[in-house]
């Protein structure tokens, strides 16, 4: 893959871990057929497959948020049906919305999309214990990967807290 490709996708496949969602399997694959716009597939357990990219005109914040955007979508389909959709939930709006990936002050970050509040960097989401992502995480895990789903969050240095 890419290595700006692969830069953009880093902090947002680390979200997706702290949220205990199981991350797709990427494969690189050009299918924008533009050197300027690197590319990849991200296919899921299930074989629901999208297709991820960023400009390399862009600046890394950018390419992290529209990243962040694209991964947010699969997500979105990915859990249809079978989960609660809004992820990352809006810790401000948690019935109403997942938040927004947007760029501020040179950073990507996680934002209310009604009052666009920044709430954390992307990369750095943590979940608390008792989330309505970790419950979900909680009763989709098997026995076997139930301790690993509830442990999915990073290093408390590198992550925010959501009701901060």
């Amino acid at each position: 893959m890419n290595e700006a490709l692969r830069h953009a996708m880093a902090p947002v496949l680390r979200d997706l871990r702290a949220a205990g969602i199981t991350a797709p399997r990427i494969e690189n694959d050009d299918w924008t057929g533009d050197p300027g716009q690197p590319s990849a597939m991200m296919w899921s357990r299930h074989g629901n497959g999208a297709g991820v990219s960023v400009l390399l005109s862009e600046p890394e914040w950018e390419r992290v948020a529209s990243a962040a955007d694209q991964v947010q979508d699969w997500v979105i389909e990915e859990l249809w049906g079978r989960a609660p959709t809004n992820w990352p939930r809006c810790p401000r709006h948690p019935d109403n919305h997942p938040m927004a990936a947007i760029c501020r002050d040179e950073v990507a970050v996680w934002a209310c999309p009604a009052d666009g509040v920044a709430v954390c960097e992307i990369g750095k989401l943590s979940v608390p214990p008792e989330s309505p992502a970790t419950e979900w995480a909680d009763r989709m895990a098997l026995n076997k990967d139930r301790d690993r789903a509830r442990t999915a969050v990073p290093d408390p240095d590198l992550c925010c807290r959501l009701s901060e």
